[in-house]
């Protein structure tokens, strides 16, 4: 909850909503509980470089703020609030325009017992290499064996 302090200034945490996103310059307007709409920066986590990666904002998305310094005119978001209803379980998504994964060695996905790898040099699914594997063909037309 914010609270008022002698100077004027307010602090803690209050809710609000986005009216907008600038994903240019990755800032927001945001609506507070009193209905006022002020510009708001995103704080982000340190492992998240805002610079080359941007997250996907919609207006109406709930948010937490702070008032930089306690200054009413600057807000700053430093995280999601909980719909409390709608929320998805047993699932992470990522939904963007494009997505980058960059990986200096390799990707790798472990999904049941299964793995995909993606290096530099190849694409391996459960260890065999989609440019490197052979088929053995028997005769024409028939189907040929597995990958190896």
């Amino acid at each position: 909850m914010s609270q008022r302090t002698g100077s004027g200034l307010i602090y803690g945490k209050f809710p609000a909503e986005i009216v907008s996103y600038n994903g240019g310059t990755r800032e927001c307007v945001i609506k507070t509980p009193v209905g006022d709409e002020i510009d708001a920066e995103i704080e982000y986590p340190i492992g998240d470089n805002s610079r080359n990666t941007e997250i996907s904002i919609s207006k109406g998305d709930k948010v937490w703020c702070e008032y930089i310094q306690g200054d009413t005119r600057r807000a700053l978001i430093t995280g999601w609030r909980n719909p409390k209803k709608g929320n998805s379980t047993g699932t992470r998504t990522f939904s963007h325009a494009n997505i980058v994964l960059n990986a200096k060695s390799s990707i790798k996905c472990i999904v049941g017992g299964m793995t995909f790898e993606i290096t530099s040099g190849d694409v391996k699914a459960n260890g065999i290499s989609v440019i490197n594997h052979v088929h053995k063909v028997i005769k024409e037309g028939q189907d040929t064996d597995k990958p190896r």
